[in-house]
């Protein structure tokens, strides 16, 4: 059987990690998720969306101030 987690516990961080390791330029860990690296325009709101196959992962949400 293949693995695609190291340890279960640490995969919702692992993966952030990962995921702040691949697009430096957009987004940075912060306490609790990632926050977008740069300032949104002016009137534009920011919206992070995460998906996965079936249940789980579940989507991320809203980002704003």
């Amino acid at each position: 059987m293949t693995f695609l987690v190291n340890n279960p516990e640490e995969f919702a961080a692992d993966s952030l990690k990962g995921f702040t390791a691949a697009f430096p330029n957009h987004v940075q860990l912060v306490h609790g998720g990632v926050v977008r690296a740069t300032e949104s325009p002016r009137g534009e709101v920011a919206v992070v969306v995460g998906g996965g196959s079936g249940h789980y992962p579940a989507f991320a949400g809203w980002v704003g101030p």
